[in-house]
């Protein structure tokens, strides 16, 4: 039995538009829109947000300083600064961050970070309330530790004295 021409047609029609949506390639899923993570201490909603900036202009930073040859600008240890308080005014006075970001000083520590320093090498640390703290690396991979043991598989911590600035 042979069959219509359309029959053919309409067959091979739906056969391959199976075929094309069954291999195409996924588009990524879309960037979530707000922060609404499981997190362990009170006020980590609002730090997270906020160290994902610091973090983004430090990088920022680093990288325009290797781009255009400024060795003033870069992670901690090679642009030479020797306290977190120095880094911050460093990042504010060179647009990278809001002014607003100062007052964040006094709760956190800054990694004496090198550029040599790989990606899973801690950049910041925030102390929260109840002993947790909120662990940045380089590489933008954040977590939160109820003790800074359990977080030492997390990260690598700058081989260099001190390993935090003051």
């Amino acid at each position: 039995m042979r069959l219509p021409h359309h029959g053919v047609l309409f067959f091979a029609g739906v056969s391959s538009l199976f075929v094309f949506t069954s291999c195409r390639e996924k588009s990524p899923p879309p960037e979530p829109t707000s922060l609404s993570l499981p997190l362990n201490a009170p006020d980590e909603q609002e730090l997270l947000p906020m160290a994902i900036e610091i973090h983004r202009a430090a990088q920022e930073m680093a990288l325009d300083g290797f781009q255009y040859g400024k060795n003033d600008l870069g992670w901690p240890f090679d642009s030479g600064d020797t306290s977190a308080a120095d880094y911050f005014r460093k990042l504010i006075s060179n647009g990278f961050l809001e002014p607003e970001f100062s007052s964040l000083v006094s709760r956190l520590q800054i990694a004496n970070l090198s550029d040599a320093d790989p990606g899973e090498t801690v950049f910041l640390r925030f102390e929260q309330p109840y002993s947790t703290r909120l662990f940045v690396r380089k590489d933008g991979k954040w977590a939160s530790f109820s003790n800074e043991d359990a977080a030492k598989e997390f990260f690598k911590v700058p081989p260099r004295k001190p390993a935090w600035l003051p």
